[in-house]
């Protein structure tokens, strides 16, 4: 897409980008989930695993499966809708490292701060439970999205001024 760098185009790519991440990651995943419910629920789990079932790793996870509140599942279908505002979000810093002469750090920003949310991630949930994790990931995503619309803006506005005098 050389020809066709535009700011709108910056926010496709990080829809598409959060969006296929989120496909993966949790439908993928669910989708899964959904499949083992029905087996367990049809009282075919052993048949389906055959020997495995009776081995405590996998029936530590059936029993985890089993056991996890529903809002948990709720609050990752939630937690993918943040992160595909992340995405978007970064993908303006990405799109003025690449079109903004002297703007290159910009793309070691994204890097930096999509590294500091996943690392709030990881070290809170071992502290703190995971719905103040979400709220601490849902903050940050937000002063990201606010500092990323102003630049958005900017760079609408800029690119509509370099089309005019073409």
């Amino acid at each position: 897409m050389k020809n066709k760098l535009t700011p709108q185009n910056a926010l496709m790519y990080g829809a598409g980008h959060g969006g296929i991440e989120a496909m993966i990651l949790v439908g993928v995943t669910y989708l899964s989930n959904i499949v083992l419910a029905f087996v367990i629920n049809a009282g075919m789990i052993e048949s389906v695993l055959g020997e495995t079932a009776s081995q405590s790793g996998v029936m530590d996870s059936l029993t985890t499966l089993v056991t996890t509140s529903s809002w948990l599942f709720l609050l990752g279908g939630a937690e993918r809708i943040i992160a595909i505002i992340l995405q978007i979000s970064l993908s303006i810093f990405v799109y003025m490292a690449v079109t903004q002469k002297g703007k290159g750090y910009m793309f070691l920003v994204a890097i930096l701060i999509h590294a500091g949310v996943d690392f709030v991630a990881v070290v809170a949930m071992k502290k703190i439970s995971v719905y103040a994790v979400e709220l601490i990931i849902l903050i940050c995503t937000l002063v990201v999205a606010f500092i990323a619309r102003k630049l958005y803006l900017k760079l609408k506005a800029q690119t509509v001024v370099e089309e005019a005098l073409i």
